[in-house]
């Protein structure tokens, strides 16, 4: 009896999982699904265990009712574990690393740190507060610093083994950042973004879209390679 109800409960979960895969196609405007995205994830990934067991067990209405959420995680996230492809020996490479140093973060010694490790040839940092801001100025050659005193995570800075031809630093919900420099004799574009965490209020993911979408308008309309951060 305690295994039939078991079985009963996977498969109307599987069932539920698959309707909010179609539903989830209406879009984020939609504050419901949205956040429903924002932890999917976790949903597909208890497919990955429980295929397997109901096919062990025999369950196979089980194990085919969750069968669509499996393969969105699979599709999804398999190319995540798979190593990437070796860059060319003979091509230029340009290393990025981007890093949110959390607007409360107090520890310059330890984010001056990860920088050296990282040893990127251009950093992009979010949350960039006064302090930490000052003890990165010797880091590197270049760099465009826009600190907050009060409101930390406004704070925006990009730290840069090339000359920064331009820069521009503006805020919508959150703050953005873009810079221009050379590599190899292209102009580049860097977008440093830092948008609104859709968490933020019960409309986030409204906001969020709007904002992650000006930023792309404006990415799209540039004439150089775009480097988005």
């Amino acid at each position: 009896w305690l295994l039939r109800q078991i079985n009963r409960l996977v498969t109307l979960y599987g069932l539920a999982l698959a309707l909010l895969l179609l539903i989830r196609q209406l879009g984020e405007h939609h504050a419901p699904i949205g956040w429903f995205n924002s932890v999917a994830h976790l949903f597909w990934l208890s497919a990955l265990v429980l295929v397997p067991v109901c096919l062990l067990c025999r369950q196979h209405r089980a194990a085919l009712a969750l069968t669509p959420a499996l393969l969105v995680f699979l599709v999804s996230y398999t190319p995540f574990f798979l190593p990437n492809a070796p860059a060319p020996l003979d091509k230029p490479t340009l290393s990025l690393l981007t890093f949110n140093v959390t607007a409360k973060s107090t520890d310059p010694e330890t984010v001056t740190a990860i920088i050296r490790e990282a040893d990127a040839d251009i950093v992009a940092l979010q949350e960039l507060s006064t302090e930490i801001a000052e003890q990165l100025r010797d880091l590197y050659p270049y760099h465009a610093l826009n600190p907050q005193a009060e409101r930390f995570s406004m704070g925006m800075g990009v730290l840069s083994r090339y000359p920064l031809v331009s820069q521009e630093y503006w805020q919508i919900n959150r703050a953005h950042q873009r810079v221009t420099f050379y590599f190899e004799g292209q102009l580049m574009t860097l977008y440093n973004t830092r948008p609104l965490y859709p968490f933020d209020s019960w409309d986030g993911f409204e906001a969020h879209q709007s904002e992650v979408k000006t930023v792309l308008e404006r990415a799209t309309a540039e004439t150089s390679p775009v480097i988005l951060m």
